[in-house]
């Protein structure tokens, strides 16, 4: 009797069958990062979490989507602000081929944490700016994710005095005379457009020895008199700020008390929102 070995051969079909294991759940999330200082964008926590049955694939890490030069674009009402993406070490990760960043997963981890860094633009508006997370995992076969994420920027203001005669925000006006007058720079820096009111505790330069005793004066405030306690408006500052010229008039002193006088100004500065 003869006898045959029949062996067959079958290619592939191991890999084909690892890879068809290799599926399961996993998600994108995003959460910004507290920062205390409004001027600054802040940063999103990037998690991705895997199901145990995908931590027992071979998955390599995640591809997303990438605008342009390795950044992830997000918009709000015409307006673009990028970020490029980190992980916990600091590291930041390029684009490859086809705009796409690729982030190898380092560790056998359930959940994977990187961060979205934004590229800081003092020209952007205030606003709730939305951008689209196209994740892919690399190595399972339900490997598409899309996740709509969001970053609020808020309105910022910063307000400083600029003077030669000015010393520790006081302002020597010297020997009061009719007409005398002295000026400082008002230096606004927003993202928004501001509205700044100036007041004046005694309402006049009261002399020091005799409270009933006031010198009037009157404020010019970029050009423009100024009333105490009204309220003046003024558009979206440029990246460099805006400077306003501050201008202290003394008016009659004729009949004043000799001696020495003075005043505390209150200028308060708002951010529209």
């Amino acid at each position: 009797m003869t006898k045959r070995l029949m062996l067959f051969v079958i290619i592939g079909v191991m890999s084909s069958m690892s890879y068809a294991s290799c599926s399961g759940s996993w998600g994108m999330t995003t959460k910004a990062v507290p920062n205390s200082d409004v001027s600054n964008i802040p940063s999103l926590r990037f998690e991705v979490e895997l199901s145990e049955a995908l931590r027992r694939c071979d998955i390599k890490g995640i591809s997303i989507d990438s605008y342009g030069n390795g950044m992830i674009r997000f918009e709000h009402d015409g307006q673009s602000l990028f970020a490029y993406i980190s992980d916990e070490s600091g590291k930041t990760y390029s684009e490859r081929e086809n705009r796409k960043i690729f982030i190898p997963f380092k560790h056998n981890r359930r959940t994977h944490t990187f961060e979205l860094k934004f590229v800081e633009n003092k020209a952007l508006q205030p606003g709730l700016y939305s951008g689209i997370l196209v994740g892919q995992l690399q190595g399972s076969r339900n490997n598409t994710r899309r996740l709509k994420s969001s970053v609020r920027i808020y309105p910022y203001l910063s307000l400083a005095f600029q003077g030669a005669t000015l010393n520790n925000n006081s302002l020597d006006m010297g020997v009061l005379k009719t007409g005398a007058q002295k000026s400082i720079d008002m230096i606004v820096g927003s993202n928004s457009g501001y509205s700044v009111k100036i007041e004046s505790e005694y309402g006049g330069l009261m002399h020091q020895s005799a409270p009933d005793q006031l010198i009037p004066y009157s404020i010019r405030l970029g050009g423009r008199g100024v009333s105490f306690g009204e309220r003046i408006y003024f558009s979206r500052p440029g990246t460099k700020g805006n400077s306003q010229r501050l201008s202290i008039i003394i008016d009659s002193v004729q009949g004043a008390m000799a001696g020495s006088y003075k005043d505390y100004i209150r200028v308060t500065a708002i951010a529209n929102p």
